[in-house]
């Protein structure tokens, strides 16, 4: 029992509700079937620039491996910062990019899934950006806000207009609201 409280603290970052200074967090379950296994999405979003960004987290606590399993992707223009001003006027070049899973972030929304929800997040992120949608980026239409609206999107979750909230902090603000 021992190695599997060790093990699991892997996924500390998922599931952790304690507040690093002025970060916002919740938790919510919308598993529908009960399983040995957890599987969590994290929704993120921070500040610190003038756009910010967001980004979503994978992890699977596995019961029968005694394991975490954890990867965070976000959506970015694929020529760095210099291409999100040319994004303003026009799609770019982007590209889906593995995140710290260490990363600072002002809100986290934190979902429990089952393991069909958690699939199909998966599937979202594999079968539309990385191959549709990888190769243009468009601040305001298919941004890092976009992609994690999408992947709230299959796993059910309420979602606002994203016309209404520009900024990543504040859409991921707002969906914490609508979700409970």
């Amino acid at each position: 029992m021992k190695t599997k409280l060790l093990l699991t603290l892997a996924c500390l970052f998922l599931v952790d509700t304690i507040l690093t200074a002025g970060e916002m967090v919740k938790q919510i379950s919308v598993a529908t079937k009960f399983e040995k296994s957890k599987y969590y999405l994290v929704f993120c979003a921070r500040g610190g620039s003038p756009t910010g960004h967001a980004f979503v987290a994978w992890g699977k606590d596995s019961f029968d491996a005694n394991a975490c399993q954890a990867s965070a992707y976000g959506l970015y223009p694929k020529d760095g910062a210099a291409a999100i001003v040319r994004s303003l006027f026009g799609p770019v070049p982007g590209k889906i990019v593995a995140e710290s899973l260490a990363s600072k972030t002002s809100y986290r929304l934190i979902v429990q899934v089952d393991s069909t929800q958690f699939a199909a997040a998966e599937a979202v992120r594999q079968e539309k950006w990385s191959k549709v949608l990888e190769s243009k980026y468009e601040l305001l239409v298919t941004d890092c806000t976009t992609f994690v609206s999408d992947i709230a999107g299959a796993i059910h979750l309420k979602r606002p207009e994203r016309a209404e909230y520009l900024l990543p902090e504040s859409f991921l603000k707002e969906m914490m609201k609508l979700n409970n």
